[in-house]
């Protein structure tokens, strides 16, 4: 008789540990896939975080691979969406990265930058890690071509979706050995 309750008891255990991974595989997917302004029904977003300044930034990708899209703006409207025609998305974004292993001791880094040029603007897409002192930094810098002068602003890394590091593996985004002054 107690073989069969702990048997139970098992099951019952086991039941509730599906039904737990369930929900919760449920709720990170509903999360993720919703159709909103920043992604739409047929895309993922690649990275996203929201700026110290309460606005939102995401780069998504069509999900069959078509095309890359950069949006920004603030919770209920997008001001700046790139590019226009998505159709060759792929050749107006540029990644590049820097990376340093052998952690604090190292000081290892894994920096990461995605560049595109809007106008009279070059817009660089920053993620930054530095192991010495655990400093993470990401944001957005507006570099004016022109008169060279810069409006960085910054992400809150705790709002952080992703990462640019994907793009190293994306062979439809061009490369090169950028690094910022």
């Amino acid at each position: 008789m107690r073989s069969v309750i702990k048997q139970k008891n098992i099951m019952k255990s086991r039941l509730n540990s599906i039904l737990i991974f369930t929900l919760l595989s449920l709720l990170t997917f509903s999360c993720f896939s919703e159709d909103s302004l920043y992604a739409k029904a047929n895309e993922k977003t690649v990275f996203g975080f929201d700026t110290s300044k309460g606005k939102k930034l995401t780069l998504s990708m069509d999900k069959n691979g078509n095309y890359i899209v950069y949006r920004y703006g603030t919770q209920d409207k997008v001001e700046l969406e790139f590019p226009d025609n998505k159709s060759r998305s792929y050749e107006l974004f540029t990644y590049s990265h820097y990376m340093r292993g052998g952690g604090a001791a190292n000081s290892g880094m894994d920096l990461n930058w995605l560049r595109f040029q809007n106008g009279d603007y070059q817009f660089v897409i920053y993620d930054e890690m530095v192991a010495e002192g655990d400093i993470k930094k990401l944001g957005i810098k507006l570099i004016h071509q022109k008169t060279r002068k810069i409006i960085d602003i910054k992400g809150d890394v705790t709002s952080k979706q992703g990462s640019l590091v994907d793009f190293r593996f994306m062979d439809k985004v061009k490369k090169d050995s950028y690094q910022p002054d």
